[in-house]
């Protein structure tokens, strides 16, 4: 039973923590929107270092959303199978 309860706290954090990643990744994803847009800025003023920062970021935002969800998953088998 206590094996249980761990496994139901780690799948519990493991979707926490994907849900947290999620809303930063979405937030990065509308600032990188926001910089490149052209119908909001001439090209000459854009802020493409910036977005590429914010694309950097967005790549290990998505490693860590995968390797997270795969564990999530796993979580789910051996408590529900």
């Amino acid at each position: 039973m206590r094996e249980r309860q761990q496994l139901k706290g780690e799948l519990f954090d493991a979707q926490e923590e994907i849900k947290r990643k999620g809303t930063k990744a979405q937030g990065h994803c509308e600032r990188i929107r926001e910089l490149l847009n052209p119908l909001l800025t001439e090209f000459e003023e854009m802020r493409i270092a910036e977005a590429a920062g914010l694309m950097d970021d967005l790549v290990m935002l998505q490693a860590e959303l995968l390797r997270l969800a795969s564990r999530a998953d796993q979580l789910k088998k051996a408590l529900y199978g």
